[in-house]
């Protein structure tokens, strides 16, 4: 089992789920990445990062998305701690 670090970085709080992103924008929403670029003040190419996960997002900028999405920001981001789970942790008691 990988050993789990003392602490999280920032970057482990910046993660937007690239696959929940592109589903919520384009069959839930249905927008376009540039609508949705320009509806969040972001570049089309930053968006396109975003959903196949190559680029971290700001604080600022996941909410933007979120917002222009009108979700919470919740839905389209990891949980803090998804990178540690292990199968016994994930189970439901």
């Amino acid at each position: 089992m990988p050993k789990k670090p003392d602490t999280i970085s920032a970057k482990d709080h910046r993660r937007i789920n690239g696959a929940a992103l592109r589903y919520i924008r384009s069959e839930v929403v249905k927008m376009s990445q540039d609508a949705l670029a320009q509806a969040a003040d972001l570049n089309p190419s930053t968006i396109s990062r975003y959903e196949t996960e190559e680029a971290f997002a700001s604080y600022d900028a996941m909410y933007r998305i979120a917002a222009a999405l009108r979700v919470p920001l919740g839905v389209i981001t990891y949980p803090v701690f998804t990178a540690y789970a292990t199968p016994e942790t994930e189970s439901v008691a």
